[in-house]
């Protein structure tokens, strides 16, 4: 429950203003006998400073105030796929960049490593001639819904990922819908899930891979366990969320 608590906090204070006026009470309690409508205007009226979340940004930077350097033993097949690495136009720097935020301002964040669908692809040149390749996904710690670990061979490894996703699909001639769905992950298999009509979650597609392991890596802003990381800067946090309630009192 406190680890819950603080990444609802955490993630309202990097959501900036509009976040912590839509968390109303939570962050800024009503005063006694304060009317409602009273503490709703209260609340429309707050700005919040970004403290924590400028905080979060000047250290994550430290690290990458200089491009990541990949060496010559790198193969050119890999170094040109470093130049866009999430097949969203990221480098490997900002990718990289990106993700430890995530990491340092909410306690994890993860890289998951995917593969476009390959249906009738057979050979290394029918690969090269569609131009599949693997790319980098970031994961923030909120989609991580939950796992499950075993230790093989002397290493804590995932068994299971379940991590939620949302896709874009067409809606008519120019309209788009999203789509909430839960991927499942498992040593040389995935699954998809999607809610049905009545509200039940049901399985929507499914297929094998040829990577003997889940590839994902977590990446911990505060380790506490495997898999499980906190903020490092919770006091940072509070002092922020301070700072918003003595604002609007003033």
């Amino acid at each position: 429950a406190a680890q819950q608590a603080d990444m609802e906090l955490v993630q309202a204070l990097m959501g900036g203003t509009r976040a912590m006026r839509e968390a109303g009470e939570r962050y800024l309690p009503r005063w006694p006998n304060e009317d409602v409508r009273a503490h709703r205007a209260r609340v429309e009226c707050a700005v919040l400073f970004p403290a924590y979340d400028r905080t979060v940004s000047t250290l994550a930077s430290k690290p990458f105030s200089k491009p990541i350097t990949i060496g010559d033993d790198v193969p050119a097949r890999i170094r040109a796929w470093c130049e866009n690495i999430d097949l969203q136009g990221r480098n490997l720097h900002v990718f990289c960049s990106d993700v430890f935020r995530h990491a340092l301002g909410e306690g994890l964040a993860g890289i998951l490593v995917e593969y476009p669908r390959a249906d009738g692809v057979r050979t290394r040149a029918d690969e090269r001639a569609r131009n599949l390749r693997p790319y980098f996904v970031a994961v923030r710690k909120a989609d991580i819904l939950g796992w499950r670990s075993a230790v093989v061979d002397g290493q804590h490894v995932i068994t299971q990922l379940r991590i939620r996703e949302t896709v874009s699909e067409d809606d008519g001639e120019f309209g788009e819908r999203k789509i909430e769905q839960v991927r499942v992950l498992t040593p040389g298999a995935w699954a998809t899930y999607r809610k049905a009509k009545g509200g039940e979650w049901a399985p929507h597609e499914s297929g094998t891979s040829t990577l003997p392991v889940v590839p994902f890596v977590p990446v911990y802003g505060k380790r506490a366990s495997f898999m499980l990381g906190e903020p490092p800067l919770m006091n940072v946090a509070h002092m922020n969320v301070q700072h918003w309630q003595d604002s609007s009192d003033q």
